[in-house]
């Protein structure tokens, strides 16, 4: 099995946080799960990168799993 070295991680945390596309997705993404999700949701972080959004769901009262 393969892991990723933590310094990739990094790197990409990195071009995520001052990208314009990932900021912008990230807000898009931001509105759909605003408009259709119900108060305090279960989220599974099917482990696809950074885990940003996760971060931010749970900031905004989800369960990330």
């Amino acid at each position: 099995m393969y892991a990723m070295e933590p310094d990739e991680y990094r790197r990409m945390a990195e071009a995520e946080a001052g990208h314009w596309w990932y900021r912008s997705t990230r807000e898009l993404v931001r509105q759909e799960f605003a408009s259709r999700l119900p108060k305090d949701p279960l989220l599974l972080d099917a482990g696809c990168g950074t885990g940003a959004l996760a971060v931010e769901a749970a900031r905004r009262g989800a369960e990330v799993v």
